[in-house]
């Protein structure tokens, strides 16, 4: 398991192509940095506002019928969650996070089955 998430991570020029996970867009303009799991976890680089890129992903999720259940602010991070109108027990969370260098973001999209 270890291996196979080391062999997961990519950085710099290995991560330019990489997408988030579960056929969501990247932010437009955008430019990946940093890639883990299959863009399950992606840090890029935006002038984009933080909001901006809040506001997108929200998009994002209604476009593809998610109903977002709620939108928290936690130390400075968005968490997104929502459920699947065609699938009441698919569950899609998106965090997003300022990193520490201005204009850098981490991402992460997590998608869980739950027992209703």
């Amino acid at each position: 398991m270890t291996d196979t998430l080391a062999k997961s991570i990519r950085v710099g020029e290995a991560a330019t192509d990489a997408r988030p996970g579960y056929g969501f867009d990247l932010y437009p303009g955008a430019q990946v940095v940093a890639s883990l799991m299959n863009g399950m976890s992606l840090s890029i680089r935006s002038d984009a506002s933080f909001e901006e890129i809040v506001t997108f992903y929200e998009k994002q999720l209604t476009e593809r019928k998610w109903e977002i259940q709620s939108r928290k602010m936690t130390n400075g991070k968005m968490v997104l969650k929502s459920v699947n109108h065609a699938s009441p027990e698919e569950v899609m969370s998106i965090a997003i996070a300022p990193a520490e260098k201005s204009g850098r973001y981490n991402l992460v999209f997590i998608k869980l089955l739950v027992d209703n």
